[in-house]
């Protein structure tokens, strides 16, 4: 019964952070984020003629990725961790919210489609990653660490950061040559 109980509230803390990023971003900052010119279409041209550095894209990444990963797991050793758990979900519903609305906002329906390929494929593996560090944080001291879980998040983190640096930039490629 206490695992349904602490699904409902991790899947409210995220649905709130959800509604919270999209009334922020309709509300609170919708002039900023129309100014914005990520999304305008010189940007997007050049997206698709850029030569990346894999090897400098790679060592980017694991620094913006790994970060708050470890940032998340220091913080969980302390003993407000079920709320450090609860707030990365808040967060994280809080950005989607933000990421989708703001392409809408700029792009249209085609902006929704781009926050999509965006994410893919590295966003199953940083949810599934992020998945098990924060269960365990929110359940803990009921559920244990492993090296089963270590070795887990490890692969799955790498594999995330591995097809956000070789595969994703086919998808935006791809589908930024049909816009």
């Amino acid at each position: 019964m206490r695992l349904f109980t602490g699904k409902r509230i991790l899947l409210a803390a995220f649905l709130a952070g959800l509604l919270s990023g999209i009334l922020y971003a309709n509300l609170a900052a919708e002039s900023y984020l129309a100014a914005s010119g990520i999304f305008n279409p010189f940007f997007l041209s050049q997206y698709t003629s850029i030569q990346v550095d894999k090897k400098d894209f790679l060592i980017y990444l694991m620094r913006i990725r790994l970060f708050p990963v470890i940032v998340v797991i220091l913080s969980g050793l302390t003993r407000f961790r079920r709320a450090v758990a609860a707030g990365c979900v808040i967060w994280f519903g809080f950005l989607g919210g933000v990421l989708f609305v703001t392409t809408i906002i700029q792009m249209g329906v085609k902006g929704l489609f781009l926050s999509l390929v965006a994410l893919f494929p590295q966003i199953a593996f940083y949810v599934f990653a992020y998945a098990v560090i924060l269960w365990f944080l929110f359940t803990w001291p009921s559920v244990r660490w492993t090296m089963s879980k270590t070795i887990f998040v490890v692969v799955i983190f790498s594999i995330g950061i591995l097809t956000e640096v070789y595969v994703n930039p086919i998808f935006m490629k791809l589908y930024l040559n049909s816009m």
